[in-house]
């Protein structure tokens, strides 16, 4: 009962991990995108 428990916490953390993950990058890229446009002006 635990182990399963655990385990469905666990997948449950992993896919939100990967979301994420998934959705920060192009943020991340977009952000310094962003960042070196309003230095150079």
């Amino acid at each position: 009962m635990w182990n399963r428990f655990a385990l469905t916490i666990l997948a449950k953390f992993k896919s939100i991990e990967y979301l994420t993950s998934t959705f920060i990058i192009p943020c991340s890229i977009f952000d310094i995108r962003f960042l070196k446009v309003s230095f150079s002006i």
